[in-house]
């Protein structure tokens, strides 16, 4: 398996398990009526890669299920995030990244 495929790998990997342990957290947080993980550090690793993470994570807890507009950008996040890893999975996104890479280089 190629390097690229196992940092891709390991970074959604990473970041899902984050957004879900955070959305755990938050939903354990919101019982003990403590300081509670704002919604914009979840929606931020929702769109950094952590969106299904998130979804999953909604689901299982039913967490935010029904604030809005917080449910409709989680689904963003999951789909941007999902574009993402299947743009990069394709001969053609990773042409496309090289040749972005290489403007800058």
């Amino acid at each position: 398996m190629h390097a690229g495929y196992l940092a891709l790998a390991a970074y959604v990997g990473a970041v899902n398990f984050i957004c879900f342990a955070l959305m755990y957290l938050d939903k354990r947080l919101t019982g003990a009526h403590r300081r509670r993980i704002s919604e914009a550090m979840l929606l931020f690793f929702a769109f950094v890669g952590g969106g299904p993470g998130g979804k999953i994570a909604q689901t299982t807890f039913r967490h935010k299920t029904r604030k809005q507009p917080f449910g409709m950008m989680l689904n963003v996040g999951a789909f941007i995030s999902l574009l993402f890893v299947i743009v990069l999975l394709t001969q053609w996104g990773q042409d496309v990244l090289m040749a972005y890479i290489e403007q800058f280089s």
